[in-house]
């Protein structure tokens, strides 16, 4: 969490916090210059953005495709038709949640949903002896036999207890299709997390081939969006989710940078 999202007089602040004991100072994880630019670049574009930098010579921090991405993302803050009764108040509401100095995870954060389909304990059949890893490449190369999707069915098809998967997008239907034989022949726990920005195509591909994830009873699906930045202004930031991982059973993990998509 940003420090412009900390208030020293915050009504929900008890007692103060505590002294960092692991030697790290904020100044260098955080750059307050930096949301500022930011706060010009989405307030007045690239050419208030690129004066800023000049004024306080400051290095320009952002790419040409960053700076694109990150003013096509952006949601401008509420607005109101009206400033009368019921409708300015609602106004205001929705304009403090979205601040940044209004961040109170006593009142906003919320309890992880329950997985409901089950979790196994990994007491019986664990793997106990060395770790291992494997490294796989698309296509395959060198003495790897199996290239990423390869690999990743092989692991799809061995499931015996559970299924998990972070990922931005999964539109391959090879790999949809293993996982829907998992949960639908197997009886093997599914559960997949999206990026929200992805969760159109993912329902797109199950309509095309005709799915109806009500009829999956042992997946559940569920999207989740990156991690939200609050301008003063009230403009908000949403990034995307770039973890890509697979567990299995509970022993067993595939990582890297390769995507659950055709492409």
């Amino acid at each position: 969490m940003a420090l412009s999202q900390i208030l020293d007089d915050s009504p929900l602040r008890l007692a103060p916090r505590p002294a960092r004991t692991d030697g790290l100072n904020p100044e260098e994880v955080y750059n307050e210059r930096h949301r500022l630019a930011l706060e010009e670049l989405l307030s007045g574009g690239v050419d208030n953005f690129l004066a800023f930098l000049k004024k306080e010579r400051i290095p320009n921090f952002l790419s040409d495709d960053e700076i694109q991405r990150i003013r096509s993302s952006a949601v401008p803050p509420p607005r109101c038709l009206s400033v009368h009764g019921e409708e300015l108040e609602q106004s205001l509401r929705s304009s403090l949640d979205c601040s940044s100095v209004t961040y109170f995870p006593e009142v906003s954060d919320v309890e992880p949903p329950l997985l409901e389909i089950g979790w196994p304990a990994f007491t019986a059949g664990s793997y106990r002896g060395v770790t291992r890893a494997v490294a796989h490449f698309q296509p395959s190369y060198g003495e790897s036999i199996y290239a990423c999707k390869e690999a990743a069915r092989r692991m799809i098809k061995s499931a015996r207890e559970v299924i998990a998967i972070v990922t931005d997008s999964l539109t391959d239907l090879d790999i949809f299709k293993d996982l829907q034989e998992a949960c639908s022949h197997r009886r093997v726990p599914v559960y997949i997390l999206l990026d929200q920005s992805c969760a159109p195509a993912f329902l797109k591909m199950c309509r095309n081939i005709g799915v109806r994830l009500d009829d999956l009873l042992h997946m559940r699906v569920r999207s989740i969006a990156g991690t939200t930045y609050y301008m003063r202004s009230g403009a908000r930031i949403t990034g995307k989710v770039h973890e890509r991982f697979m567990l299995i059973d509970g022993n067993r993990v595939a990582t890297g940078s390769y995507r659950y998509s055709a492409l």
